[in-house]
């Protein structure tokens, strides 16, 4: 946002205030050399990579967690799980 200002000045003059694809092919941007963007580019997809296998993780422990609450649930319904002996616990 930092150089939206440069840019809007840049479409000034004319008759008609206005940015259009010469004036913002025009507007140099710095970056930097090839060798760093190669580095940052490496760096996110090793994040990517970990941000993935945790989503992985997360999304086959729900699915366990959603099978054992069903087995829970058929299990008392069906009278194999006796509910009413088991003492509640204080939080």
């Amino acid at each position: 946002m930092h150089a939206y200002q440069p840019l809007r000045e840049l479409g000034q003059g004319g008759q008609q205030d206005a940015l259009n694809c010469a004036t913002i092919k025009a507007f140099r941007i710095p970056l930097p050399p090839l060798a760093e963007q190669q580095r940052l580019i490496r760096e996110v997809e090793r994040g990517l990579v970990a941000v993935d296998s945790s989503a992985e993780s997360v999304s086959k422990q729900v699915t366990v967690l959603r099978e054992y609450r069903q087995a829970l649930i058929t299990a008392a319904v069906t009278g194999q799980l006796d509910i009413a002996a088991q003492p509640l616990e204080a939080a």
